[in-house]
C-alpha cells in the first residue's frame, strides 16, 4: 500500500503503530499470522510516501489481505503503543547517529531554507516525540490521530496486489478495501523552494553534485563546467572511440529440449564440476555464470586471509581498465573472496559473455603485483579498524559465527597481521594459492549445454593444461566443506559480550536454533 504524503510532517511513527485494528485488536497478531504462514512485512516512510507491504504463503494471503486491510479502515493506536514507539524511534535513531549516510542526509537538510519544511528534522527521537511535545501541551498520539483522519484518505492510496487469479484479486480487494475512507484530500502542497541562492552555493560547496528541487521531486544531478571542458579539449587527434566488442548483436533465446526446475551437475572432472540450469521461466537472452576457486591454502592462516583479500581487490583494480564498455553493454563482472578461496561472477547478455569471462580469467592467470596499487589496496586497515563501529546487530551476527563455523578467522587477527604483509609477501603467495585448486561453476540462463561445458573446459585449459600447468587437482583430503558445530541437544548455550563501540547505547540479541542437524 502506497500512502503519499511528506515525511517533512514527521509521520514515520504513524508507520510504525500499525500494529492492531478494532477488527484485530490483539498486537502484533498481524506480523505474527504473517511469520506463522511463511511471509514478511515492512514499511518504510521516504519524503513523499509511506510504503506499506507483505508477502505470505497462497494459502494464507486472504486473511493477510484482510487484516493488512483492518489497518487502513479502523486502526487501533493505544497510549502504550504509543510509547513503547517512540522509544523505538529514538533507539533507531541513536543508531543513525553514527552513520555517515543519515549524517550527510541530515547536513543536505541543514544547508537548506529554515523556514521551509524539508529543512525539519523528520525521523525523530524522544526529545523531538515526547519532551518537546509536552512541554507544550501537546498530545502526540492525539497529533498522530488527527494526522491519520486528515490525510489517510483513499485518493491518496494506490494498492498493488500480485498473486494468481486476477478476477478472485479483483473481488478480494473490492471486498477488503472498499471501506477505507475518502475525503477526496488534496495532497500537501507547500510553496517555494527547499533551497534558495545562498544554500544552493553552500550545497555546491559540500558535495560533488547540485540539488534541484521540484515540487518536492528531489534529484541530484552531476555539476558539469562545459565551457572549462571545451576550454581543456584538445584541439586535435579527436577521435570516435573504438569498437565496444561487448555490445550483444544477438539476442535470441536458446532452444532447450529439456526442461529442469532445478541445476543439475552436468560435467565432473579430478579439476572442476559444472552445474547448469537454463532459463526456462524468464525468456531473457542474459545468463549468469558463478565460478569458485576452491583454495585450501587461502584459509591457512590470516595472512592468507588477508593476502587473498588484497589479491581479489587489487584484481578487480586492475580490471577497471576494462569495465566500462561491459557495463554499457549490460554485462557485469565481480571477483570475492569467499571462505575457501575466491568467486568470480558474471552475468548480462549471453552473446558476448564469454569475451568478458575470457578477459577477467586471463587476469587471473597472468595476475602480477604492482607495489604502488599494493599500497593503496592496502588501506583495507580502515575497514577493519571500523569493525568495531558496525551495528550492534552485525557484531552479534558476527560473534554468532566466530563461535559456531568451521576455520573462522577474527577479524582483530587479520588487523594484527596486516601492517606487516608487503607487496612481496603476495608475490610469494600467488603462486601457493593456485597450486592446487578445484573449480565449481554454475552456468545458468540463455545458455546451451554446450557452451556451459565450453566455458568450464577453457578454464580448465588455462589452469591445467599445458607443459609448465599453474595448477595441479586438489588432493582427496584437501576439499574443503562449510562445517558448523553441532549444539547438544536439550542444552541451551549463551554468549555475552560488550559491544566494541563504548559510543553506541544500542543492543542486540541474536537467537539461534538448530534444526534436523
Amino acid at each position: 500500500m502506497f500512502v503519499r504524503h511528506l515525511s517533512l510532517c514527521n509521520v514515520e511513527l504513524l508507520q510504525r503503530l500499525f500494529y492492531a485494528s478494532e477488527k484485530y485488536p490483539q498486537e502484533d497478531s498481524y506480523s505474527k499470522y504473517i511469520s506463522e504462514h511463511g511471509g514478511s512485512t515492512n514499511a518504510f516512510t521516504s519524503s513523499e510516501h509511506t510504503n506499506y507491504y507483505f508477502d505470505v504463503n497462497p494459502d494464507g494471503f486472504e486473511e493477510a489481505l484482510d487484516r493488512f486491510s483492518q489497518f487502513f479502515i479502523k486502526p487501533l493506536m493505544s497510549a502504550d503503543a504509543t510509547t513503547r514507539e517512540i522509544k523505538a524511534v529514538d533507539s533507531e535513531n541513536q543508531k543513525n547517529l553514527l552513520s555517515d549516510l543519515w549524517r550527510m542526509n541530515q547536513l543536505q537538510k541543514h544547508l537548506s531554507v529554515k523556514n521551509h519544511p524539508y529543512h525539519k528534522f523528520s525521523t525523530g527521537n524522544w526529545e523531538t516525540l515526547e519532551i518537546r511535545p509536552k512541554e507544550r501541551g501537546v498530545d502526540t498520539r492525539q497529533e498522530l490521530l488527527m494526522f491519520y483522519k486528515d490525510y489517510y484518505s483513499a485518493n491518496l492510496m494506490h494498492l498493488v496486489i500480485y498473486s494468481k487469479g486476477l478476477d478472485k484479486c479483483e473481488s478480494l480487494v473490492r471486498s477488503k478495501f472498499q471501506d477505507i475512507r475518502n475525503t477526496d484530500r488534496s495532497c500537501i502542497c507547500f510553496p517555494g523552494q527547499p533551497c534558495d541562492q545562498e544554500s544552493l552555493q553552500c550545497h555546491t560547496f559540500f558535495f560533488p553534485f547540485l540539488l534541484y528541487v521540484s515540487e518536492f521531486h528531489l534529484r541530484y544531478k552531476i555539476f558539469i563546467d562545459l565551457q572549462q571542458w571545451i576550454e581543456r579539449a584538445p584541439a586535435e587527434d579527436v577521435h570516435l572511440p573504438v569498437p565496444n566488442v561487448f555490445i550483444p548483436t544477438d539476442l535470441s533465446l536458446k532452444n532447450v529440449s529439456e526442461q529442469m526446475k532445478l541445476p543439475v551437475l552436468l560435467r565432473k572432472t579430478q579439476y572442476s564440476r559444472l552445474w547448469y540450469k537454463p532459463d526456462t521461466a524468464f525468456s531473457s537472452p542474459k545468463a549468469y555464470l558463478k565460478i569458485d576457486f576452491n583454495c585450501p591454502f587461502t584459509g591457512s592462516s590470516p595472512e592468507a586471509v588477508v593476502l587473498t583479500e588484497v589479491f581479489t581487490r587489487l584484481l578487480m583494480d586492475y580490471l577497471n581498465e576494462y569495465a566500462y564498455d561491459p557495463q554499457v553493454a549490460g554485462l557485469y563482472y565481480g571477483v570475492s573472496s569467499a571462505d575457501y578461496g575466491f568467486q568470480v561472477t558474471v552475468v548480462g547478455y549471453n552473446h558476448k559473455l564469454a569475451i568478458l569471462l575470457e578477459t577477467v580469467i586471463q587476469r587471473l592467470a597472468n595476475f602480477e603485483v604492482k607495489p604502488d596499487r599494493f599500497a593503496v589496496i592496502k588501506s583495507i586497515a580502515k575497514e577493519y579498524q571500523n569493525m568495531k563501529f558496525q551495528q550492534p546487530y552485525q557484531q552479534a551476527m558476527y560473534y554468532c559465527s566466530l563461535i559456531l563455523q568451521d576455520e573462522t578467522c577474527p577479524w582483530s587477527e587479520e588487523l594484527e597481521v596486516l601492517p606487516h604483509l608487503g607487496a612481496q609477501d603476495l608475490v610469494k603467495f600467488y603462486p601457493l594459492m593456485f597450486s592446487r585448486i578445484f573449480v565449481e561453476c554454475l552456468a545458468a540462463g540463455n545458455l546451451l549445454p554446450t557452451e556451459a561445458e565450453t566455458i568450464i573446459q577453457h578454464i580448465e585449459d588455462v589452469f591445467f593444461k599445458g607443459s609448465d600447468p599453474r595448477s595441479q587437482p586438489l588432493f582427496a583430503s584437501q576439499y574443503m566443506t562449510n562445517r558448523i558445530v553441532k549444539l547438544k541437544k536439550g542444552i541451551h548455550y549463551f554468549y555475552s559480550t560488550e559491544g566494541l563501540n563504548p559510543s553506541n547505547e544500542n543492543s542486540a540479541l541474536v537467537h539461534y536454533i538448530q534444526v534436523g542437524v
